[in-house]
């Protein structure tokens, strides 16, 4: 998949648009731990879906001078 430029884009969060104070978004993952378990009529272990977790990493900056800052951040 190539490369796009995200200019434009939105980056909101619990409904507070935090586009106008993050340079990018560098990370999103969904890590989930595996649970192996095995049925009776089976003789190996089948992994299911167990404890998923959810993250972003994004570098941000606060430009205090700025009147489009978001609320949160002031």
């Amino acid at each position: 998949m190539p490369k796009q430029a995200g200019l434009g884009d939105s980056f909101i969060t619990q409904g507070v648009d935090l586009s106008g104070d993050v340079s990018s978004v560098d990370t999103i993952s969904s890590p989930m731990t595996p649970i192996e378990v095995t049925a009776i009529n089976n003789f190996a272990h089948s992994r299911v879906g167990g404890l998923r977790d959810g993250t972003i990493g994004f570098t941000s900056f606060f430009d205090v001078t700025s009147a489009v800052s978001s609320p949160v951040c002031r």
